[in-house]
């Protein structure tokens, strides 16, 4: 999870995947996952309030904009879950 540029939208943070560190591990690239409210002119009402779509759009964030891990299931591993925390998304 990601406070992207200091915003946090509508209480809820962004949600990125690190693929590497810079050298001086003061950096990261990320892959982001979107909210369907943030990718979709008009979403479906068929989408989750914790459902991500995942984008080819990768930016370069400092580390001290992480907030902390979160987990990115399939669906059927989201389903399938005992309890569902604010962490899970899929």
């Amino acid at each position: 999870m990601i406070n992207h540029d200091g915003a946090i939208v509508n209480d809820q943070p962004w949600v990125a995947a690190i693929l590497c560190f810079s050298h001086n591990k003061k950096k990261v690239m990320v892959r982001w996952f979107y909210r369907s409210d943030d990718a979709l002119e008009k979403h479906p009402p068929f989408f989750g309030k914790d459902e991500l779509i995942w984008f080819n759009h990768r930016d370069t964030v400092s580390i001290d904009t992480i907030l902390g891990k979160c987990n990115v299931h399939t669906l059927d591993e989201y389903v399938k879950l005992q309890m569902v925390t604010y962490e899970d998304y899929y």
